[in-house]
């Protein structure tokens, strides 16, 4: 049973809650900024937040305004955080500037003392003491976050600069393995002898298999930095449609599964890497053909995204066993793999999918009911109108 303690407002105790939910949820602090600030400022006494870390630096700062903040009032709040900021350099402190009373920066300090980011408040009114612990308590859950994200991502560079290097490494040896293969293979192709071909058609088979995986690998982490490389031009849908179905008919054949597309002649060219949308398609329809049933369907559609033709939605749907809730979250994880498909493949497919509709500017993202197969929908950016 609660207790009323007479005087306490419990709102900014309910806000501080959601804030730390919120960064809790999320492992990258530029996804939650938005509504971590939006929170902090729900009572309407918080005219302005800006909030600097030191990984993006004081140019490149998330901003918060209501309504009523002007242009100029604004830039003159992201210039106060970031004198605030270059002040905070020293001993973590709370920043207070006489000529500004409503105006306070709080540091964000790291486990090792180290200022990681500083957040500037700007109230509507002045503020009293209640205010300013309630900003110092947001600062502090931004610090815990942050300094958490750092930890986190000089752990996986270690682990992907190993991986990177050993993928390299291996990439040359490959090429060592398929040269020599080749010379193999034209030797025993002059002799009448079944047996080496077939031999040389398994190593063949294993070779490509470790050239997959090499390409997964550097794949992954240039993903999971958000630098994987695309080079996008102006392209039609229908024919990008019918190259991914072209190359999974086999696959499809083979388990008697009919592929259905449906593609407006209306719709807008997207301004898209070719090469990179094919692996999309490429993964999305090697996953539904595996999980849809013999004799099954599997349907491809584009369409114009809703709310207007800024972009293009393709989407993937299945008649297969399709996906719990327990896990769509972690679906487009890296090295993530459900219990019903544990030991197939390495968890990687899916991870670069949304690494390369991220590199597009779009998004991704599943429908699912058990028993009622998946729908995977993606979207890319439209290129326009043609010059």
């Amino acid at each position: 049973m609660s207790v009323a303690v007479p005087g306490l407002d419990r709102a900014p105790f309910q806000r501080l809650h959601e804030i730390g939910k919120a960064l809790m949820r999320s492992d990258r602090l530029e996804d939650v900024a938005p509504r971590v600030l939006a929170l902090a400022a729900e009572d309407g006494l918080v005219r302005s937040e800006v909030l600097i870390t030191a990984a993006a630096g004081p140019e490149h700062p998330f901003v918060w305004h209501g309504a009523d903040v002007s242009p100029t009032a604004l830039r003159g709040a992201v210039a106060r955080a970031r004198a605030a900021y270059e002040a905070l350099q020293g001993p973590p402190r709370v920043v207070r500037l006489d000529r500004e009373p409503r105006f306070a920066a709080y540091p964000l300090a790291g486990s090792e003392g180290v200022v990681l980011g500083a957040l500037a408040l700007e109230w509507a009114v002045p503020a009293d003491g209640e205010r300013l612990a309630f900003g110092e308590d947001v600062s502090d859950l931004l610090a815990l976050s942050i300094d958490r994200d750092a930890r986190v991502l000089r752990a996986t560079r270690s682990r992907d600069d190993l991986l990177s290097t050993v993928s390299h490494e291996l990439k040359n040896l490959l090429a060592v393995l398929r040269a020599n293969l080749e010379l193999l293979q034209r030797s025993a192709a002059l002799t009448d002898c079944d047996k080496p071909r077939v031999q040389l058609g398994r190593i063949q088979c294993a070779t490509d298999r470790m050239g997959r995986l090499i390409h997964d690998l550097l794949d992954g982490g240039s993903a999971e930095a958000r630098c994987l490389s695309v080079e996008p031009r102006r392209l039609e849908v229908a024919p990008l449609v019918a190259d991914a179905l072209e190359a999974a008919a086999p696959l499809a054949a083979g388990r008697s599964i009919q592929l259905h597309t449906e593609v407006p002649a209306a719709l807008p060219r997207v301004m898209a890497d070719a090469a990179r949308l094919q692996q999309v398609f490429a993964n999305l329809l090697s996953n539904a053909i595996k999980f849809s049933p013999e004799g099954g369907a599997i349907a491809v559609r584009a369409e114009p995204s809703s709310g207007g033709v800024g972009a293009v939605t393709f989407s993937v749907r299945d008649h297969g066993a399709g996906i719990g809730e327990e896990d769509q979250p972690h679906l487009f994880d890296r090295f993530w793999q459900g219990q019903h498909v544990a030991g197939e493949g390495y968890g990687l497919g899916l991870f670069i999918v949304q690494g390369i509709v991220r590199a597009h500017g779009g998004r991704i993202w599943v429908e699912s009911e058990v028993g009622r197969g998946a729908t995977f929908f993606f979207t890319i950016p439209a290129a326009g109108a043609a010059p």
